[in-house]
């Protein structure tokens, strides 16, 4: 990857055409911010590269809101350079950014910022969570992550498939799957005919260095609210 295709990059994605400030804002992201690639694996460098540049196009355009597609450690760069780049815009990140080590990365930048995630939901709509998340930080002394819950459950669905399979062929396995009913700390679990399921979406704000619940919906509500 060169200086110009990252730089016709992130000018593609702003709808600028102005090269010489996207490569000066990259220059500032190499040169300037080295002590975060000891932090982010290779492909994290690069990511964070190009936040920096796109920060630069943002700063000067102004948006109220960005959306980050983004995990945790993406996310946390992502913020600790919103802030000292002095980025005003409020940021709402995916499930993958729901995590206490984003918590850890960003530090105190992380506040204010949304993060959605879909099927972890409130513990006072789905007692499970509470009793997720007790054994899980019994069993790793840390609070569990959105993927942590969704794993738990993902392996309960596939064993209670495989035990009611009438073989372990991938056809008999996949039809037991399309009948598994399951309940967990993500929700219920229950496939249609596309292999979809129906989940709640949870948006949490991050206030006081904690994510505190925001808004809940279930299945039904989400219907509702954008059919």
């Amino acid at each position: 990857m060169t200086l110009k295709s990252i730089a016709d990059f992130v000018c593609m994605l702003s709808g600028t055409s102005n090269r010489l400030l996207v490569v000066l804002f990259l220059a500032l992201a190499v040169f300037g911010q080295i002590r975060l690639w000891r932090q982010i694996p290779l492909l994290g460098n690069i990511f964070v590269v190009i936040i920096l540049v796109y920060f630069g196009v943002l700063i000067i355009f102004g948006p109220d809101l960005i959306y980050a597609a983004v995990h945790y450690p993406e996310g946390g760069a992502l913020l600790r350079q919103a802030k000292e780049l002095g980025l005003s815009s409020i940021i709402i990140g995916t499930d993958g950014g729901y995590d206490p080590k984003l918590l850890e990365i960003a530090g105190d930048a992380a506040e204010g910022s949304y993060w959605v995630t879909i099927g972890w939901g409130d513990v006072s709509s789905n007692p499970s969570i509470a009793k997720f998340r007790t054994g899980y930080e019994k069993c790793y002394g840390e609070e569990p992550g959105v993927y942590s819950g969704l794993y738990y459950d993902a392996t309960h669905v596939l064993a209670k498939a495989l035990s009611i399979s009438s073989s372990l062929e991938g056809e008999d396995i996949q039809k037991s799957l399309m009948s598994v009913t399951y309940e967990g700390p993500t929700g219920i679990t229950k496939f249609d005919q596309f292999g979809d399921v129906d989940k709640p979406f949870t948006v949490y704000q991050v206030i006081g260095g904690k994510f505190v619940l925001n808004t809940h919906a279930t299945p039904k509500e989400n219907r509702n609210e954008y059919k």
